[in-house]
């Protein structure tokens, strides 16, 4: 039987059960038709690869992550490959059962209130996150940003990881901004509730998760045959971003943001 030692996962293998793992980030909008309304002003992120035309990118790590032998992956390695409705790229991790202990001990019943009350507290965030909606990064228009296939990475043998980087120059000099914007985030929400600084930039999309290090750790001999098999298969390939917003998220699966 896998142990399961990840806290983002409840069980492992094909069909996991993923955990209840709270909380909020800034996440690019992705393309086409990738949202779901629920109701109460909410929308829920629901890519529909394989038939939207702009979700070709997602459509084709989907399709070469399958190429992997998946049950050999769950079985040997205890991965757990996400949906890819739920694929997406994270601009600004904000608060969430990892970091919330870091948060100042005045603002931390309120904020773990509102990381409980994900994605309905999106509605109503706490007096202390009013830096939040004002903030250069959620307020500033950037313009489309393209996306291309960087490499496969095994992320501390607890996650596997399609890294990405900007496909040209203009979206380089987009994504310069973005990040610019996004420490000076990380600066203000230090300042105002106690949080350490995080350092770098990383886009990438999350292909699933490791139920625990030991077993990740075994699949780090085929990372290289696998990262030829997605460059060859993602060559060519872009992913288009045309803006960004908050997203709540109460598991790894399901994020939602305020319908426009």
């Amino acid at each position: 039987m896998t142990t399961v030692t990840n806290d983002k996962l409840q069980t492992a293998g094909l069909s996991a059960t993923w955990a209840r793992w709270s909380g909020f980030s800034v996440l690019f909008d992705n393309p086409g038709a990738s949202l779901l309304p629920i109701g109460d002003g909410l929308a829920r992120m629901n890519s529909r690869t394989g038939t939207e035309p702009a979700l070709g990118f997602y459509t084709a790590l989907e399709q070469t992550l399958a190429t992997l032998d998946l049950p050999q992956m769950a079985d040997e390695f205890a991965f757990c490959p996400l949906p890819s409705y739920s694929y997406h790229v994270t601009v600004w991790d904000g608060l969430n059962p990892g970091n919330i202990q870091t948060v100042a001990a005045p603002h931390r019943p309120a904020l773990q209130a509102c990381i409980d009350g994900m994605p309905a507290a999106l509605h109503n965030l706490p007096d202390a996150l009013s830096f939040l909606p004002a903030s250069k990064l959620l307020s500033t228009g950037y313009g489309p940003l393209d996306f291309r296939f960087l490499e496969l990475v095994n992320w501390s043998n607890t996650a596997v990881l399609a890294s990405v980087e900007a496909a040209d120059a203009a979206s380089a000099e987009r994504l310069a901004a973005i990040t610019a914007d996004r420490q000076a985030l990380y600066v203000r929400m230090a300042e105002s509730l106690g949080t350490a600084v995080r350092d770098g930039y990383y886009p990438h999309v999350t292909l699933g998760y490791f139920a625990n290090r030991e077993q990740g750790e075994l699949s780090r001999p085929h990372l290289a045959e696998w990262n030829a098999r997605f460059a060859q298969r993602m060559a060519g390939l872009s992913l288009t971003f045309p803006s960004m917003a908050l997203y709540g998220f109460s598991d790894m699966i399901s994020f939602c943001k305020v319908m426009e």
